[in-house]
């Protein structure tokens, strides 16, 4: 196997990895319930990077939209603490 290939698939699982720790930051705010089978279908696509052949221009679009992804996730974690704080004070 090329070096470069499996360094793309190493940073495509830890991209996926990155994703699916989110589950439990969901779960832990009551709204992982509609994003479960997506987790599943995720889990299970970690499970088949090994087999996976992309290039660099593939992985750097799925590395662009999956931080994208991350950080609108943080962006509600963030809104929903600010949510919880300002509810806790009234």
């Amino acid at each position: 196997m090329d070096k470069r290939q499996q360094r793309r698939r190493f940073r495509l699982w830890h991209c996926l990895e990155a994703v699916c720790e989110m589950e439990s930051r969901l779960e832990e705010a009551g709204r992982a319930d509609p994003f479960k089978r997506d987790f599943r279908f995720l889990r299970g696509c970690m499970s088949r990077v090994g087999g996976m052949h992309f290039d660099e221009g593939e992985l750097q679009r799925l590395e662009r939209t999956i931080q994208a992804l991350l950080m609108e996730l943080k962006d509600l974690f963030e809104c929903r603490v600010s949510e919880d704080f300002c509810a806790g004070r009234n």
